[in-house]
């Protein structure tokens, strides 16, 4: 049946399900949102149809989660921003490329080779594989590279967060109620802080400039003391560079901030700024001592600094773009 309402779409791309079950743990204010919009594209709610999406003319909004891998996230990715008059890029991998960018740097051919040969779900897995390939139940055909939907079309509202916090939700929920009024926000807005979590940070140092990192520890090596910076007591926290505005979820729960908001303003490469703020900061007071020497070998202690730095926003880095100009050579 038609219907006059706006046209509501949420569209998939890569996704792990964390940002739906982040949209429906908000509870009422969405299901009263939802009454006043016609939902025409949900696959998770609804048995929705891609043709469904291609004979529409117009979509009023378009909530886009997860990243482009895939073919079909490109195709779906574009149609939205065809047709939609609001694009919402929803949850940090859609804003930066998430944990799944992290396979930015590898081709697509050896992710799907590791990902035949590493199933082990069920006993026999390599079979099954097989067996459902004969069926015509192929890996969806993959893109050159992992990339944000902020990458490859303009969105008009960005909510990062793994998964975006019910505050930013709620916000998000409140430009939607507004835009049934008419009222559209100002294009590329971002629902986070441009300030960094530590500058409202519970746990931040008096003075940050005389921060000392005294060592590099993994959780696992250490028992975090609640009221005390984490980066004091050795355990490396995202926060000096990350955006604010998740509640502070993380640290609330004694867990260091690991960058899902991303970057704060001005900072092009995460991992850059992390390394060179940490390369300041660590034994500052025993430097001289150390050496460029002492200094590498602490850093050493880093164990997969690119899962570390850019567990969020690799497909967006310098390095990424190093890499893949160096391939195309």
């Amino acid at each position: 049946m038609s219907s006059n309402k706006p046209k509501l779409a949420i569209v998939y791309g890569s996704v792990c399900g964390g940002c739906d079950v982040s949209l429906v743990n908000v509870g009422e204010p969405l299901a009263d949102l939802l009454t006043n919009y016609d939902v025409i594209y949900w696959s998770i709610a609804l048995d929705g149809k891609l043709h469904t999406l291609e004979k529409l003319e117009r979509i009023d909004v378009a909530i886009y989660m997860g990243p482009i891998r895939t073919e079909l996230n490109m195709k779906l990715a574009k149609l939205i921003r065809e047709k939609a008059d609001l694009v919402v890029a929803y949850g940090t991998c859609a804003v930066y490329g998430g944990i799944p960018g992290l396979g930015a740097l590898i081709k697509p051919s050896t992710l799907v080779e590791t990902m035949k040969s590493t199933v082990t779900t069920t006993p026999g897995s390599e079979k099954v594989v097989k067996s459902m390939e004969k069926e015509g139940l192929k890996i969806p055909p993959l893109t050159n590279q992992c990339l944000p939907l902020s990458v490859v079309v303009e969105p008009d509202v960005l909510v990062p967060g793994c998964p975006p916090a019910v505050e930013n939700v709620e916000k998000l929920i409140d430009i939607l109620k507004k835009y049934l009024r008419g009222e559209k926000p100002v294009k590329g807005l971002m629902l986070a802080e441009p300030r960094s979590l530590c500058e409202e940070c519970p746990r931040r140092p008096k003075d940050m400039s005389k921060l000392v990192i005294p060592n590099i520890y993994r959780l696992h090596e250490a028992v975090p003391k609640e009221d005390k910076c984490f980066l004091e007591q050795g355990i490396l926290c995202l926060g000096p560079i990350t955006r604010a505005g998740c509640g502070h979820r993380c640290i609330k729960a004694n867990m260091p901030c690991a960058g899902c908001m991303g970057p704060v303003q001005r900072v092009d490469d995460v991992g850059l700024k992390f390394l060179s703020s940490l390369a300041s900061a660590l034994l500052a007071d025993k430097e001289k001592e150390l050496g460029e020497e002492g200094l590498a070998k602490l850093l050493d202690k880093i164990v997969d600094p690119q899962g570390l730095f850019y567990r969020y926003t690799l497909p967006t880095s310098y390095l990424t773009k190093l890499v893949l100009k160096r391939l195309r050579k």
